[in-house]
């Protein structure tokens, strides 16, 4: 939430346009340096839609971009992890915390903006995108999302609306012991056994639409 807020701040004072990473990491600077968070960690995935219909993203972690086009997937970030269920994550940890882990022999994700994935896509009108945390990604797959989205191309509803029913849909599939989400199908395939149901998580997501 706090990086959010940076970004916010940091991007309505500029003179200029930023580019996602840039905007990222002056956010990550400014919360370290004001001591507003004391420990914590975040994935992150930020975009920025040019006036010419160009998509800029930049992103860490397990979060999630994706372009649909005629309710078609065309474009989407790939996952940063270290392993399953294990991304690549901005982290504040106390000194006194990093030195205990050392001489313990262990350590801690400290991951840094320039960590990130940049990409570019072309938009063009009509096309819808959305961004999503790991709580989306993890329980449906591109192909539950396409369909959501054909479904609805032709019911008329505004935007907010269209989004508002999709969350709700996840949060309810998240809650389903017996759905098999993506989460529980990976976590069959480490661990070798039998796994169902969704994966209760902080649901997020950000849809827009391309005029």
């Amino acid at each position: 939430q706090e990086l959010c807020l940076a970004m916010k701040s940091i991007s309505e004072g500029s003179a200029k346009e930023l580019e996602p990473k840039k905007l990222l990491s002056m956010a990550y600077d400014k919360i370290k340096k004001d001591g507003i968070v004391q420990a914590g960690s975040t994935t992150a995935v930020v975009a920025h839609l040019s006036e010419q219909g160009k998509l800029t993203v930049t992103n860490l972690g397990d979060s999630w971009c994706g372009v649909f086009r005629g309710s078609k997937l065309v474009f989407n970030t790939k996952f940063q992890t270290l392993g399953f269920n294990t991304p690549y994550q901005l982290s504040i940890i106390p000194d006194k915390i990093m030195a205990d882990a050392k001489k313990r022999g262990s350590s801690y994700i400290t991951n840094t903006p320039i960590d990130a994935d940049d990409y570019e896509f072309q938009l063009k009108s009509n096309d819808i995108v959305v961004l999503a945390t790991d709580g989306v990604t993890d329980n449906i797959d591109v192909g539950d999302m396409e369909l959501f989205l054909k479904n609805n191309e032709k019911s008329g509803k505004d935007l907010t609306s269209l989004a508002q029913e999709f969350v709700a849909e996840v949060v309810k599939l998240s809650k389903d012991p017996y759905f098999p989400s993506v989460f529980s199908q990976e976590l069959a395939k480490v661990t070798g056994k039998n796994y169902t149901g969704g994966k209760e998580d902080d649901i997020t997501c950000i849809v827009v639409k391309v005029e």
